[in-house]
Formats: C-alpha cells, structure tokens, sequence
C-alpha cells in the first residue's frame, strides 16, 4: 500500500508538471531514462534499459515499475548506488511472478534517497 501511494503521488506530480524545488548542492542530484527499447515487445524477447546516475554521494536505489493504473508490477532493483556510476538495469517486460505483462504504459519509478524519477515506457505485444 505504501508504494502504491508514492506512486499516485510522483504520478500526480509528473502529470501536473509540478515544480519541485531542488534540494542543496550537497544532496543527491538522480538522473533516470529509459536508454532504448520503447516501446518494446517482450513476446519478441525484446528488453528495455533503465539508466539512471547518481551526483553526490553513494545513494540507496530502489526502482520499481508500476502500471498506469497504480498497480505494482515488478521491482527491478534494491542497491546502494555508488556516486558518479552510471548504472543499467535491464527489464524484460515480466511482472514479480514471471508473466508476461499486459501491452500498454507502464511506469519506471527510481527512488534515490530523499528524490524520485519517474520515466514512462510503453509494452506492445504482437
């Protein structure tokens, strides 16, 4: 339950285009993209790649994917990030017990520290 509000919030925040204020320069500063494959079909065996760097200091890392709908889908990583690593983590387009998921939007939600990064990624199953 905790999850699914953080990400009704972070979804609420993208969608409104809500500014954030950023933090002091001693904080974390979190960059997140989906580097390539979007949309992607995992019928194919197709992935997709998440990017994501941490400026500052080592961080812990928790990304998680979620549906449009609120839904948790998987979590793909829970790690302390080092600072100034660039770091890629793979999804192959599965839900936590291993199908296949739905096509449609899904959401990357990276939590490093006090931020969080959202980047959405699209699933086309033909």
């Amino acid at each position: 339950m905790k999850y699914l509000y953080c990400f009704i919030v972070s979804l609420v925040l993208l969608l409104t285009h809500t500014h954030i204020p950023r933090v002091s320069a001693e904080d974390n500063i979190v960059s997140l993209q989906v580097a390539w494959n979007n949309p992607f079909n995992p019928l194919k065996n197709e992935t997709t790649r998440f990017d994501f760097f941490i400026h500052g200091k080592d961080s812990a890392v928790k990304l998680f994917i979620f549906a449009v709908d609120g839904r948790f889908v998987r979590q793909l990583t829970d790690q302390l990030a080092l600072a100034n690593v660039q770091y890629s983590i793979p999804w192959d387009g599965r839900s936590e017990n291993g199908q296949v998921v739905a096509s449609g939007t899904y959401f990357a939600v990276l939590y490093a520290g006090a931020h969080r990064r959202i980047q959405r990624v699209v699933v086309v199953n033909r």
